[in-house]
């Protein structure tokens, strides 16, 4: 393991005490069960002799099923034997779910305490739900619903990101990345700039969502502009928010949306998968650690340079 890293090596000792108590624990049921089956239908059958036994254990003719039919005793044994190999097969499966759980939460655990050393904080949120207001977001951004799998916070100084993978339901099925947060300051309506497709509401507050232009054809190209803000609208296009969302998009390499409306900020990275944990299955590849944490460095850098661009829309000067 010398191309490993420390967290990785302990990932990887971690993954093989599991697999190897999985083993042990199917080898000994195999042994015990098995064994003692093997055992029992040579005595029954009088294959071998044991000498002279205890009076209290039954005679070979008391235990047969038939007296006089050795082939029919023997298909019966054979029989319970596959039994007990199915019976092994579930509880090695059974186990395998369980220490693939445990394996998956403790590769998460390291992956977040080596993600900590690179000044990144990142955590669990248990038991993510949709909730009467995320199925109401889920239409704004023109989706259908959302199926919440898993998610993360991500804390800076002063902002705190969630990260949730969901599962969607438009025309087709498929799988986005949701990052929110609230900002201090807030609009007084709803602006949306997404690189395909429509919002899926008509109007925000008693007022009407309006597709803007912008005299940039690039920017056209790249971005569509939905809106209540009426001109103020073109007041934050105009402030810094090109170059921004321009790099935004260049790092995704997806399609996307982000919306701000009060002061509640929402970014759907439509297709990613934000693959964290890894499956006892999977085999650790050396740096594979120091690769997710680097990818993850670069997802925190892109996503809070558009928040900071945001915040500096000056909005109350409008």
């Amino acid at each position: 393991m010398k191309n490993y890293s420390i967290a990785g090596r302990t990932v990887v000792r971690y993954r093989r005490k599991l697999l190897f108590w999985r083993n042990f624990v199917s080898l000994l049921l195999f042994v015990l069960l098995e064994g003692a089956l093997v055992v029992f239908a040579l005595y029954t059958l009088q294959l071998v002799n044991f000498g002279e036994l205890p009076s209290f254990i039954p005679t070979p003719l008391d235990l047969r099923f038939f007296k006089e039919r050795r082939l029919y005793d023997g298909l019966i044994y054979a029989g319970v034997g596959l039994v007990f190999l199915g019976l092994i097969w579930l509880i090695r499966h059974l186990q395998y779910r369980s220490s693939d759980r445990k394996y998956r939460k403790r590769y998460l655990e390291i992956l977040f305490e080596e993600a900590h050393l690179h000044d990144l904080n990142l955590f669990v949120k248990n038991n993510p739900t949709v909730n009467d207001f995320e199925k109401e977001e889920a239409k704004m951004l023109g989706y259908n619903s959302f199926k919440y799998l898993s998610s993360y916070s991500d804390a800076s100084t002063d902002t705190v990101i969630e990260m949730t993978q969901v599962r969607y339901t438009r025309k087709n099925n498929g799988y986005g990345l949701l990052i929110t947060t609230y900002l201090d300051q807030a609009i007084n309506g709803f602006i949306q700039l997404r690189k395909c497709g429509v919002p899926g509401i008509q109007e925000y507050r008693d007022k009407a969502v309006l597709h803007f232009g912008h005299e940039s054809t690039q920017f056209l190209r790249n971005c569509a502009v939905f809106s209540t803000l009426e001109r103020e609208t073109y007041k934050l296009l105009r402030n810094g928010l090109e170059s921004s969302v321009f790099a935004f998009g260049k790092f995704v390499q997806s399609n996307w949306i982000v919306t701000y409306y009060d002061n509640r900020l929402v970014i759907m990275l439509d297709g990613w998968r934000l693959r964290l944990m890894r499956p006892l299955k999977w085999k650790p590849r050396p740096n594979e650690l120091d690769t997710q944490v680097e990818g993850l460095k670069k997802l925190h850098q892109q996503v809070f340079m558009l928040i900071d661009s945001i915040k500096n829309w000056n909005i109350g000067e409008h």
